[in-house]
């Protein structure tokens, strides 16, 4: 039975960020284990807890919490009356990449300390800079305003910051920040 040890012990995972972490609950390096907690894998650590009530309700809250996450990376799409409700489609099949979900080398670090190393050419990153200024004149001639907001996204705007600089609603900021990724795709 899952959270259950062979005493009937009923475990709890804790997640573990750091070594006060560790010393607060009174457990070594070596009681760390790298666990899925939900869809994430963590590290974490077992608290002993012969109560299955505190199993069930600690657990509801891990699980509740797991679930309002994915639910909230899941994309927006239109629905029947002209507002948006979220995907329920399989992501695997998406096309999109979904809303929510931080970049991949971003959830690295933050779960695993992780950060590449930063030693790009000094070359690449400038061809890379010239490359992007020409689809972004291309995409000027095309549209000026996915232009715009092209360079609103480069600049790390949220979709809020751009609604309001072009006065626009947060929606169609959304739906017109996706057309702007797309045509800069197809360039």
């Amino acid at each position: 039975m899952p959270g259950t040890c062979k005493s009937g012990n009923w475990n709890i995972p804790y997640p573990v960020e750091s070594d006060q972490d560790l010393r607060t609950l009174g457990k070594t390096e070596a009681d760390v284990r790298i666990s899925r907690c939900g869809s994430k894998k963590r590290r974490i650590v077992w608290i002993e807890n012969d109560d299955p009530g505190v199993y069930q309700e600690t657990m509801r809250t891990l699980w509740a919490d797991e679930k309002r996450e994915s639910r909230g990376s899941r994309c927006l799409v239109p629905d029947q009356h002209g507002g948006f409700i979220r995907c329920s489609g399989n992501c695997m099949d998406c096309q999109r990449a979904r809303n929510g979900l931080p970049d991949s080398l971003d959830l690295q670090n933050e779960l695993t300390g992780f950060d590449p190393a930063d030693d790009r050419d000094k070359i690449e990153a400038a061809t890379l800079l010239m490359t992007l200024k020409d689809l972004l004149d291309e995409v000027r001639s095309l549209d000026p305003q996915s232009a715009r907001i092209l360079e609103l996204i480069l600049d790390e705007r949220s979709e809020r910051d751009i609604a309001g600089i072009l006065g626009i609603g947060k929606s169609t900021a959304h739906e017109r920040s996706a057309d702007a990724r797309a045509l800069l795709k197809s360039l």
